[in-house]
C-alpha cells in the first residue's frame, strides 16, 4: 500500500474503500498483463463506474418494462465506455 502513494488516502472514506476493493482485483489483472498501466484514483473509479454500469444495464434487461422504455427512448447500452 504504502507503494501506491495516494491510494491510502482513498481508504479513508467507506465509499472509496469499497471503490478500491472493487476496482484494485481487476486493475492488478490488467496491470499484470500490461504492466505500463497505472493504478491510480482516476482508474479505479473508471473501474467501478464501468461495472456499476454494467450492473444497471443487467439489471435493466430483467425488467421487460423498464427496457422496453430505454428501447422506445433510444437508449442504448453501447455508449458508456
Amino acid at each position: 500500500m504504502e507503494a501506491m502513494g495516494e491510494l491510502r488516502e482513498v481508504v479513508s472514506t467507506p465509499f472509496s474503500l469499497k471503490v478500491m476493493l472493487l476496482a484494485l482485483p481487476r486493475l492488478y489483472e490488467k496491470r499484470m498483463k500490461e504492466p505500463d498501466k497505472s493504478i491510480n484514483r482516476h482508474s479505479m473509479y473508471k473501474e467501478y463506474t464501468i461495472d456499476w454500469y454494467t450492473r444497471e444495464w443487467e439489471k435493466l434487461k430483467q425488467s421487460p418494462e423498464l427496457a422496453r422504455q430505454a428501447r422506445h427512448r433510444g437508449i442504448d447500452d453501447e455508449n458508456y465506455i
